[in-house]
């Protein structure tokens, strides 16, 4: 499996990437841990902190204000 692929597995489970989570994911593939914070920091959907508890998005692009938005 590959390193993205577990970074979702272990968000997925509990909703953040915990740095505990991180430091044995690195253990365990034998991958430097600046190696995950690079991956991790790179894509936007990885969240490093627990979620809030509600997110609300606006949209404010051409196509929703077209839309009656």
């Amino acid at each position: 499996m590959g390193l993205v692929a577990e970074l979702n597995r272990l968000q997925e489970a509990r909703g953040y990437l915990p740095r505990d989570d991180l430091e044995a994911l690195a253990r365990r593939l034998g991958v430097p841990l600046y190696r995950i914070e690079e991956v991790v920091s790179f894509y936007p959907h990885f969240r490093r902190t627990p979620p809030p508890r509600a997110e609300v998005a606006l949209c404010r692009d051409l196509p929703c204000a077209l839309a009656g938005a």
